[in-house]
């Protein structure tokens, strides 16, 4: 088992399933990537703009930083 270290991202929210979130960091909805809900934390900062806590690993893996 590893453990990973948490980082924090601002991200724009772009489709919200039960299971499932797709954000950007870009804004731009061809930049989007699918991450499952419970991996991940989202703290609305305005409109469809969040703060998004994920694993520094799984970040990395989906292009988000």
């Amino acid at each position: 088992m590893t453990t990973t270290d948490m980082i924090e991202i601002e991200v724009q929210i772009h489709q919200r399933a039960e299971g499932a979130i797709w954000v950007s960091t870009t804004g731009d909805l061809r930049d989007a990537v699918q991450l499952p809900r419970s991996s991940v934390r989202i703290e609305k900062t305005g409109g469809s703009l969040a703060i998004l806590t994920i694993g520094e690993d799984m970040a990395i893996a989906k292009g988000l930083v």
